[in-house]
């Protein structure tokens, strides 16, 4: 009994359009999997339109807020102090024994 004769059979007319929209669906189904595939693999932008879909990057410091913490009952818990960072740049030393080569032998051996 082919899908012609089940819809003129009223018996089974509900399962014969059950089947065309289970059809239907499966063909939706592999033509959508296969676009995505397609765009995937083939699909590309030329320059100038990708460049209108990319956002302009910007470089924003922010500084933070710094402040003391305070109890509940106003009382300073903690607050916020200066941090320093301390180097040393020996190459500055060359300058100051340019002229006098015993002393930075001296300093070198130190």
């Amino acid at each position: 009994m082919n899908l012609f004769d089940r819809l003129k059979n009223d018996n089974d007319r509900i399962g014969a359009i059950l089947y065309i929209i289970y059809t239907l669906c499966l063909i939706l189904g592999f033509v959508v999997i296969l676009r995505i595939l397609w765009v995937q693999v083939f699909f590309s932008l030329d320059d100038s339109t990708a460049a209108l879909f990319k956002p302009k990057s910007t470089k924003v410091v922010i500084e933070p807020e710094r402040g003391a913490i305070l109890a509940c009952d106003g009382r300073l818990l903690a607050m916020s102090t200066p941090m320093y960072q301390l180097c040393m740049d020996c190459s500055v030393q060359k300058a100051a024994f340019k002229n006098k080569p015993e002393k930075e032998k001296e300093w070198k051996e130190m």
